[in-house]
């Protein structure tokens, strides 16, 4: 008889001992944790009968992986409801740009409000730059601030890319942080048509993943993703 040993219950190594015993049916898959739950990161806590999450809240609904392995187990999806995002700033709250890319615009338009007047004006001059020439890599804050102005760092960038990340944009790395952005930073001549460009490719890839562009973009379960682990756990 075959044996797979896993170490650590967090999401990842619960898929694994998943994927492992579908195909070693007759196997034994042991799974050693050394904390006092499974899921890893992915948790949540009980508050006035409902279970809030207190990691990821839900899936990407375009990408398969993460869908597959709930419908694997027999579990439902819900949509959940969703707002604008907005981004808080010393005028009061601004809802972000609709056309942007991990907060980097796509053009000037829509920029008024989160953006100052002058820092609009300094978006829309890219225009005018000498073409963009983007090398093997450079940090984020340091292409943007040069080609689009601070206030698009600052206001835009920072807060959607140091939520991700846990980093300042002024120390992470185009290529690591925003891999499609970087792909066509050498095909365009300025930081706005680029980020265009990859805006557009990647909608059209999840256009054709999901086979129904216009679907939800996240899932989530009736309980919460934390549920996902302890569903995985009850399975094996």
């Amino acid at each position: 008889m075959s044996r797979l040993v896993v170490v650590g219950a967090g999401i990842t190594g619960l898929t694994a001992a998943w994927a492992w015993h579908r195909e070693h049916p007759d196997g034994e898959v042991v799974v050693l944790e050394a904390g006092n739950r499974v899921g890893g990161k992915l948790g949540r806590v009980r508050l006035a009968g409902t279970w809030y999450d207190t990691g990821a809240e839900a899936v990407l609904a375009r990408v398969p992986d993460a869908v597959g392995l709930i419908a694997e187990l027999g579990l439902a999806t819900v949509v959940p409801a969703t707002t604008s995002a907005s981004v808080e700033l010393p005028d009061g709250r601004h809802r972000l740009p609709a056309a942007t890319l991990l907060g980097v615009p796509t053009s000037a338009d829509g920029l008024d409000g989160v953006l100052s007047p002058a820092g609009v004006a300094r978006v829309r001059a890219e225009a005018a730059l000498p073409p963009l020439e983007f090398g093997e890599d450079r940090t984020v804050g340091g292409l943007l601030r040069e080609r689009l102005g601070d206030e698009v760092v600052d206001r835009l960038v920072e807060p959607l890319l140091g939520g991700v990340y846990a980093g300042q944009a002024d120390r992470l790395s185009v290529r690591a942080t925003m891999p499609a952005l970087a792909a066509q930073l050498p095909r365009h001549s300025s930081v706005l048509a680029a980020a265009g460009a990859a805006r557009d490719s990647g909608a059209r890839s999840r256009e054709a993943a999901a086979g129904a562009p216009d679907g939800p973009v996240f899932v989530t379960l009736p309980e919460g993703v934390a549920s996902l682990p302890h569903a995985l756990a009850a399975a094996l």
